[in-house]
């Protein structure tokens, strides 16, 4: 008797021929009831979970340790073979939760606001060269661009920037008088000589 045909009409009394055949005869029951009673099987998993979560959560675990570098090779080539599938499926989640995914950076940002600035100023201290130098090049290259954003910018907020300046010039007299008179005093000796 073929097991393989036996199998596939799910025959109970079926002879079986070895260990490896009586696995898979007990597969294939198991399949076939899982199909046949697949409301039943759900209700009964959803109800466990919900008594054992602990329980099943430290199974997890514990695997997940155990197993740790085993996963992430499992993931990184799950990954790499299914990068544009996935690159998808994150825009179409980002686009989904807009909102969601905002209010908990924002949240994340109120929280750990001095351990941001701090990895920041870390980033710019060990990046200083590379970051100034990365600037001047744009600054060179999009000298028009940034010089038009700033004329529509003042042109739009003309009122703001003229209570800033008599703001910033009410707060600084005594300096701003002090460097117009050193100026002064610097132009009329260059004049004398």
């Amino acid at each position: 008797m073929i097991c393989d045909e036996v199998f596939t009409k799910y025959a109970h009394n079926a002879k079986i021929c070895s260990e490896e055949c009586r696995r898979e005869k007990e597969r294939a029951r198991k399949r076939k009831y899982r199909e046949e009673n697949r409301e039943k099987e759900q209700a009964r998993t959803r109800k466990y979970r919900e008594e054992n979560r602990e329980k099943i959560n430290a199974r997890s675990r514990k695997y997940h340790e155990e197993n740790r570098e085993k996963r992430l090779a499992r993931q990184r080539k799950h990954y790499e073979e299914n990068r544009e599938k996935r690159l998808a499926y994150d825009r179409k989640y980002r686009e989904r939760n807009r909102e969601k995914i905002a209010a908990t950076k924002r949240k994340y940002q109120e929280e750990n606001r001095e351990k941001i600035a701090a990895r920041k100023r870390k980033h710019y201290e060990e990046n200083r060269e590379k970051i100034n130098a990365k600037h001047r090049k744009y600054r060179e290259e999009n000298r028009e661009k940034i010089a038009a954003r700033g004329r529509k910018y003042r042109e739009e907020n003309r009122e703001k920037n003229a209570a800033r300046k008599r703001k910033y010039n009410e707060e600084n007299r005594e300096k701003i008088n002090a460097y117009q008179r050193a100026r002064y005093h610097a132009k009329k000796k260059q004049e004398e000589e």
